[in-house]
């Protein structure tokens, strides 16, 4: 969640597979290094070496002071309002929603060779310890060498034929475990699972990361890594019970039969692609009294906007009104409507309602630049005095009165 604050946007998919090149490093030369130290000293000196360096990454984070862009004092969120501003987030944002569905699509089914590899290395191939190790180098040295090039690869052709190259890259290496049970084979296998992988997990990543604006990063970028994990622990336990049955090649091949198909179906969820968008709070907002005024805990908010546009503009009007539902939504408003006047054709009314008093000042902070712009081509089709922005707040704290 710190990358953004770290990086200039457009150098995001780079520092996101730099952090994976370091992963994958930490894969291949970990192992080896525990074996070392557990072989001059004793078993508990890794778990020693491994503390002191999380002290260090405390530290770091301690010591590192990033640049804060809020503009508000609003208090602090709650934890469980925080937790469904994040979850109303995810489900509004359709960038996010896509990106999720091409990692469940992906990470289902490529959790087979990660769950299955100590098999792979053992049953299948005839190894020892020692060859697994080498096969946990290889998927490493196949995604550190493909990291170099990916900037290269996105340029080229764009994160989602990047995706499913990585999924069919998977899938060979699935079919080349399966089918050519020699060492040799294995260990090329290896290396083009760790290419396929790396590929993979730093576009979805990628997509994930310029899907959020900053007040949700994290919270975002929480069910992403819920999603990862779900789906391969769900798809290790599935593949596992598969491999029982079945056998360890049949299962490989099911799995690798399984990504492509599952990579066809997912095709029209398209990765987000918009370095461009301008993801900073506009604050363009006005409030209709001063803050102080209300307290922080009355609500829920009804808010109304009335729009008057010329017949002739109902199509494109009702258009853009789609993409104001997705940005109220995303930013808090827990409901939203249009209505059309039936006596007056063109007027419209926009309802969308938020929590509480303090909820919709939030939502207030949370319009982006880029919904600034969007708000801008809905005022053109605007006839002259339009739009009419009024707020209604609930007679008291708590639910509004119902008759």
């Amino acid at each position: 969640a710190v990358i953004p604050k770290l990086v200039p946007r457009l150098e995001l998919q780079p520092a996101v597979s730099l952090i994976s090149v370091g992963s994958n490093i930490a894969r291949a030369l970990g192992p080896a290094l525990g074996g070392l130290l557990i072989g001059l000293f004793s078993v508990a000196v890794p778990f020693l070496v491994n503390a002191v360096a999380f002290c260090v990454v405390a530290a770091a984070l301690l010591w590192w002071r990033p640049v804060n862009y809020s503009c508000h004092n609003l208090p602090p969120e709650q934890v469980s309002g925080a937790i469904r501003a994040g979850l109303r987030f995810a489900f509004a944002s359709q960038a996010l929603r896509d990106t999720l569905v091409r990692a469940i699509a992906f990470f289902a089914f490529a959790s087979a060779s990660w769950a299955l590899l100590p098999l792979i290395a053992r049953q299948v191939l005839d190894g020892g310890p020692t060859f697994y190790g080498v096969m946990q180098a290889c998927i490493g040295l196949g995604a550190v060498a493909c990291a170099f090039y990916l900037p290269k690869l996105k340029k080229a052709f764009g994160p989602n034929r990047l995706v499913l190259g990585g999924t069919v890259a998977s899938a060979l290496a699935m079919i080349l475990f399966a089918a050519v049970p020699f060492k040799a084979a294995g260990l090329a296998a290896c290396l083009l699972a760790g290419a396929g992988w790396i590929v993979v997990l730093s576009s979805l990543n990628t997509s994930a990361q310029l899907a959020l604006p900053e007040w949700v990063r994290a919270r975002g970028l929480s069910i992403f890594l819920m999603i990862f994990y779900g789906a391969m622990a769900a798809g290790s336990l599935a593949w596992g019970r598969v491999a029982g049955d079945l056998g360890i090649p049949a299962t490989l091949l099911i799995a690798a039969a399984g990504a492509l198909i599952a990579a066809a179906l997912t095709w029209r969820w398209k990765l987000f692609r918009g370095e461009s968008l301008d993801m900073t709070p506009s604050m363009h907002w006005s409030l209709p009294v001063k803050p102080s005024e209300i307290e922080e805990d009355r609500g829920p908010v009804l808010v109304t906007v009335m729009h008057r546009v010329e017949p002739d503009d109902r199509e494109e009007f009702l258009a853009l009104m789609h993409e104001q539902r997705a940005a109220r939504k995303r930013n808090g408003a827990t409901s939203w409507s249009i209505y059309e006047d039936v006596e007056n054709p063109g007027l419209y009314t926009e309802n969308f309602t938020d929590i509480s008093w303090l909820e919709h000042l939030r939502h207030h902070n949370r319009v982006t630049e880029s919904e600034k712009a969007h708000e801008k081509h809905v005022r053109k089709l605007e006839l002259d005095g339009y739009p009419k922005v009024t707020h209604f707040v609930a007679p008291m704290r708590g639910a509004p009165v119902v008759a």
